[in-house]
């Protein structure tokens, strides 16, 4: 069983939920639906993870202090803290944790869950397990959600055909970046479109031949940015002037959208939900507020 490495993207600049998130303080290091913040809940989230190496953590570099002082509170000594000088979406942030792990382990399995997310923690670590074979076949999963409502805001991933390894996988036959309201209502009615949830597994080193093929100027400019970065103790200050030449992309219009190797695993039972607008954190907190009353009534 090769070694998991999880990584947390805690790069937000503070433009949703604003007043509340400020670039400051953005959302990820607040304490929006329980006394611990999404960042620390998405590290404890982690914990006991099998196979799995303490989690690492991509984050703005002004922000370093207090991810450093946020994991130390709960006790979770981060495996590296990747300082970005400047923000580059989710293609580029993925791409230097991945460098940083085929450094440490090249069979390494990087697993990419975004901060601002809440979830069952058994089912996802259930649901992470599942999707390992997958992983080392070389595949990129992809973690869908089945819908509940139409989301506009959210992107879907279109169901292709079945794999043949396990009854809750498919094949990705096509992203769809924040539809329109009507056609968010479609893609739910179809039945064949899911949530794409932000988490992702894959082998660092197929990440990085895939940037290769699809994005090579990321593949080339993280690469340096990563081997000019200034260490010290658990955490890298990636080179500003190398990061910068990379495209602002997140990952799936970087790959995902071009590549054949994305598969996609459908979790169950894994409550998971996106905080990243105001009617999502309502939501959330409303569902929590529930969960503790019930667990008062029955006690």
């Amino acid at each position: 069983m090769p070694r998991l490495f999880p990584m947390i993207l805690a790069g937000g600049v503070g433009a949703r939920l604003w007043p509340l998130s400020t670039q400051d303080t953005p959302k990820q290091f607040l304490p929006l639906i329980t006394e611990h913040s999404l960042l620390q809940e998405a590290a404890m989230r982690l914990t006991g993870l099998a196979h799995a190496a303490p989690p690492s953590v991509v984050c703005n570099a002004r922000h370093r202090l207090t991810v450093v002082e946020q994991l130390h509170a709960i006790q979770v000594q981060p495996r590296r803290v990747l300082l970005e000088p400047v923000g580059r979406n989710t293609a580029p942030a993925m791409a230097v944790a991945a460098w940083d792990v085929v450094a440490e382990d090249p069979e390494g399995l990087l697993l990419v869950t975004p901060s601002d997310l809440t979830m069952n923690t058994e089912a996802f670590h259930v649901a992470v397990q599942q999707a390992v074979p997958m992983a080392l076949s070389d595949a990129w999963v992809l973690f869908g959600i089945p819908p509940t409502s139409p989301k506009p805001d959210y992107g879907y991933i279109l169901r292709g055909e079945p794999l043949s390894e396990s009854k809750n996988s498919f094949q990705v036959a096509a992203f769809i970046e924040k539809p329109d309201a009507d056609a968010a209502a479609q893609y739910v009615a179809s039945g064949r479109y899911f949530w794409n949830s932000g988490l992702y597994l894959v082998k660092a080193y197929v990440m990085l031949a895939q940037l290769q093929q699809f994005s090579p100027e990321i593949y080339e400019a993280s690469r340096c940015a990563a081997q000019a970065a200034r260490r010290e103790e658990n955490w890298s200050r990636l080179d500003e002037a190398e990061l910068a030449r990379c495209p602002v992309l997140s990952i799936d219009h970087a790959v995902l959208e071009k590549t054949d190797r994305a598969v996609m695993f459908i979790p169950e039972n894994l409550n998971w939900r996106d905080l990243g607008s105001w009617n999502a954190l309502l939501e959330s907190r409303l569902i929590h507020i529930g969960g503790n009353t019930a667990n008062v009534i029955r006690n």
